[in-house]
């Protein structure tokens, strides 16, 4: 664990690049998290890693620079496009090229199960032009949020191509017997850690 580097995650946009010197912070206590950050990235030989349950995991990797980066992006780091965020600062700190990232998008709530209200809608009408290809109207004033859709969409307006994203397609509340689900489990469930590191 004297490797790990984590965050203590708040849902918005910030980008900190984590280095040799911060490795252990938040490796066993929440108190060393590197503090009010939701995405990481570095060059050093260090584990990243971030924890969800029902948030979109987004897994960054540029081999040309040697370059990691690991984002937690529920649905307001989602309009807050910090997945796109993280590439424009691998960009800027580590000359990472968007169009050679290689991206994952792990598991997370998915389209069937991600129903908000009118709240959220208007936050992501504000942020996506192409917000109506992101939901479903379910009446009522509810719908269905695809965050898998909206993140890859913003990872590839920022110059990532699509073919170089790979969506795990599976959703937390639907597999719960394998997965936490915070909205499945009422607020009362754990969490999943998800680490990248380089070699």
């Amino acid at each position: 664990m004297s490797e790990v580097v984590t965050a203590a995650q708040v849902h918005g946009d910030h980008v900190q690049v984590a280095t040799l010197d911060q490795a252990g912070s938040g490796a066993t206590t929440a108190i060393g998290a590197i503090p009010f950050t939701d995405a990481l990235i570095t060059r050093d030989k260090i584990a990243l890693m971030a924890f969800f349950a029902d948030c979109v995991p987004i897994l960054i990797y540029d081999p040309d620079h040697r370059a990691v980066g690991i984002v937690h992006s529920g649905w307001q780091g989602t309009v807050l496009e910090v997945g796109r965020k993280t590439i424009e600062s691998m960009v800027k700190e580590f000359g990472s090229d968007p169009a050679n990232c290689l991206i994952g998008i792990g598991p997370s709530i998915g389209p069937c199960c991600y129903e908000v209200d009118d709240r959220v809608i208007s936050k992501v009408k504000a942020a996506f032009p192409y917000w109506q290809d992101l939901v479903e109207d379910k009446g009522e004033g509810h719908w269905n949020l695809d965050l898998w859709a909206a993140n890859r969409q913003s990872l590839i307006e920022a110059g990532v191509p699509a073919e170089n994203i790979e969506v795990s397609g599976m959703c937390t509340r639907c597999n719960q017997d394998m997965l936490f689900s915070f909205r499945g489990e009422n607020g009362r469930t754990g969490r999943m850690g998800a680490i990248i590191r380089l070699n």
